[in-house]
């Protein structure tokens, strides 16, 4: 009877070892999906499930008690919060520096730059919401760098994450967007319109980092995929994606 209790154990552990559950800010959605495509190349067994969405959303469902073993975030002060209150281990990596575009399927953007937004064409500008979202508050940022604000508000329509907004800026649900370089590049919308990068002194850096949360601790397979992403295929990857990566 202890022996087939043991064995119990033992098969569970191995199955937990080989399952990881992975939350990530939107804005990673491209770049993580090819990361964990070329991570399974080498670990084909390996079982990942992947969630994104909005980085302030999963840092208060964490803290409801989530089942999620590694979170990226597009806020790096959200995983240092949670390694702060004890629902995560070790250290905070900062995994790439990301940026914020305008972006659009019918203006000339990369000509009018900034006064883009005050185009007569333009009714409506996506952005994500600046209360949850890292890239929406760097939007926001943005726009009051430049006195924007107040002029452009009334016409704004709020994604609840960086995709969202994109996707409004992609489907017509807005004339422009300010969203993520990594999304512009992405094969949905690379050759779909035009994109400005935004310079980076006009609103605070977007530090991204990620951080093995307390439930997967002793996970092996958390162990070898954070190893991976220090490979230099993982900084290609990133790079790829329009990402500043970092060992």
């Amino acid at each position: 009877m202890k022996f087939s209790v043991l064995l119990f154990f033992v098969f569970v552990s191995l199955t937990q070892a080989q399952s990881l559950t992975i939350a990530a800010a939107s804005d990673l959605g491209f770049a993580i999906k090819e990361l964990v495509a070329d991570f399974k190349k080498k670990q084909p067994d390996a079982e990942i499930s992947l969630i994104l969405g909005s980085s302030g959303k999963f840092y208060h469902q964490i803290l409801n008690g989530a089942p999620y073993d590694l979170y990226f975030s597009a806020d790096i002060a959200y995983p240092e919060k949670l390694l702060d209150s004890g629902h995560a281990v070790g250290e905070v990596s900062l995994y790439a520096t990301g940026r914020i575009v305008l972006w659009s399927r019918q203006i000339d953007v990369k000509t009018l730059r900034a006064q883009a937004l005050l185009h007569e064409s333009v009714k409506k500008i996506a952005i994500a919401n600046p209360e949850h979202a890292p890239y929406g508050a760097r939007a926001k940022e943005f726009l009051q760098s430049n006195a924007m604000w107040q002029k452009v508000e009334p016409n704004l329509v709020y994604g609840e994450n960086i995709s969202q907004a994109a996707n409004y800026a992609l489907m017509g649900g807005a004339d422009i967007g300010i969203i993520a370089l990594s999304l512009a590049v992405a094969p949905t919308m690379a050759d779909k319109g035009s994109f400005w990068l935004i310079p980076s002194e006009m609103h605070q850096p977007l530090e991204q980092g990620y951080v093995l949360l307390k439930r997967a601790e002793n996970n092996p397979l958390q162990k070898a995929f954070r190893n991976y992403l220090k490979s230099d295929e993982a900084l290609k990857i990133f790079s790829k994606y329009g990402f500043s990566a970092s060992k």
